[in-house]
């Protein structure tokens, strides 16, 4: 991929960008945008967010995409979508522990939802992060698309 840009008097460069600085310009946009879409859900539907879940939110998306990429070939598509909820699950149980039972920030508490661990993480959340990764898997395709 060549990239044109502007430098000093109107004096145009080209630059070859790698594989790798692809790459990383992917996983850059992926965490960026899934950060976002993470505290966007959260507001939508707890109606309040934290900085952490930008975090939670980057990460996710770059597993859903590397979950993906690496079986979507050597496995059923149901499958991968339950490794991403199943991964998305562990980030929040991590996440939960360390910005709500170490730092005591109580960003959420599902102690009282059937079938909880410690709080952070419960059966029911899991069910919707496999149905919210369908279209998050469908995103990272597009992407995918985009960076060639």
């Amino acid at each position: 991929m060549k990239i044109k840009y502007v430098s000093g008097y109107n004096i145009y460069k080209t630059v070859t960008v790698t594989q790798e600085v692809k790459k990383m310009l992917l996983y850059l946009y992926l965490f960026w945008i899934g950060g976002i879409t993470y505290q966007i859900i959260e507001l939508l539907w707890a109606r309040h967010t934290h900085w952490s879940m930008f975090l939670a939110g980057g990460l996710c998306l770059i597993l859903i995409d590397g979950i993906y990429n690496s079986f979507v070939n050597t496995i059923p598509i149901l499958s991968i979508i339950v490794l991403c909820a199943v991964s998305i699950t562990c980030v929040e149980f991590v996440t939960g522990c360390i910005f709500n039972l170490y730092l005591k920030q109580n960003v959420w508490d599902y102690s009282k939802i059937k079938g909880n661990l410690l709080g952070q993480i419960c059966p029911k959340y899991t069910l919707y992060w496999m149905i919210l990764s369908i279209p998050a898997i469908l995103f990272t395709i597009f992407i995918r698309s985009l960076f060639g």
